[in-house]
């Protein structure tokens, strides 16, 4: 089922969110600490699909049609 349409969460928001409910809720601070995680792993397998997207042209290869859609999917992810 998919999610519905929603505004991502701001860093800020995650920052107020961590201070609130750190010592009251470990399960809001477990949440708040997964999504940070995930966005962190976000922004390294989008370097990662640059430096291999760089090194598949520089092989003389064309564009690739996984490599080109796996771009788009990250960008999209890291800029909501």
């Amino acid at each position: 089922m998919p999610l519905p349409s929603f505004l991502p969460v701001s860093y800020h928001e995650l920052r107020v969110l961590w201070c609130r409910y750190r010592a009251r809720d470990p399960d809001v601070q477990r949440l708040v600490l997964e999504v940070q995680r995930f966005r962190g792993v976000v922004d390294e397998a989008y370097e990662l699909q640059q430096v291999i997207e760089k090194c598949w042209r520089e092989g003389g290869h064309g564009q690739l049609v996984a490599l080109e859609k796996l771009r788009l999917l990250l960008n999209n992810e890291r800029t909501r």
